[in-house]
């Protein structure tokens, strides 16, 4: 049995548990994407490799927001609970092709960032990005609600970059506009707020160089 369960700051969301054999070496996810609402309403999720392509609905438990300072941008999404494990789906694995109804997740672990504390001038949208990994597991049977035989079980793992608009709101916390983005590829070195955010961090580093060489001079 796996359960995944995610928290970040005041909010929290996610726990699956899936039984079952699993095979032992990961498939490496190099491309595509997940999207995790925020409210946990049904998403989608495009996984692309070496032998792999599958493009399927998910459904998550969102990420409402987070707080200033320390963030993260964990989270999942499931295979099974909507269409997937309702209808068949054409995917590749394993350099197989397949008819298969779908159950299993996916699970995101991000880099830790910095929210800076919201202001009057704080932009009314700030765009966060920041690296994550990824492991999860895919299952088909043939089939619906996994009855019938089992075509495939295997571990999936990748990385990327998770990037989220987020509102910011009174004391000291962000709310996401719609959800977090995980794109799979090479990841970002670190987290990026938006143009505006960054304009405003630089002013105020300029401000603090400018009183360090006046007092110095005196």
């Amino acid at each position: 049995m796996v359960c995944v369960l995610r928290r970040v700051g005041l909010f929290s969301f996610l726990c699956l548990a899936i039984a079952g054999r699993v095979s032992a070496d990961p498939i490496q996810v190099t491309a595509g994407s997940a999207f995790m609402y925020w409210d946990g309403t049904g998403s989608f999720a495009t996984l692309q490799g070496s032998g792999l392509n599958v493009v399927t609905d998910t459904y998550n438990g969102g990420l409402l927001g987070f707080n200033a300072g320390t963030a993260q941008l964990d989270g999942g999404v499931t295979f099974g609970t909507l269409g997937a494990m309702q209808h068949p789906w054409n995917v590749t694995v394993g350099g197989t092709d397949y008819v298969a109804f779908l159950d299993g997740f996916l699970s995101f672990d991000t880099e830790p960032f910095v929210a800076p504390p919201p202001t009057s001038a704080t932009p009314a949208s700030v765009t966060f990005s920041t690296p994550f990994t990824m492991s999860g597991r895919l299952r088909g049977s043939s089939g619906p609600q996994g009855t019938g035989s089992v075509l495939f079980d295997v571990q999936l793992a990748g990385g990327g970059t998770a990037s989220t608009a987020a509102r910011p709101i009174v004391p000291n916390a962000y709310l996401v506009n719609s959800g977090v983005r995980y794109e799979f590829g090479a990841a970002e070195l670190g987290a990026t707020p938006e143009p505006a955010t960054l304009l405003l961090m630089g002013t105020g580093l300029a401000g603090v160089f400018l009183r360090r060489r006046r007092a110095s001079s005196n």
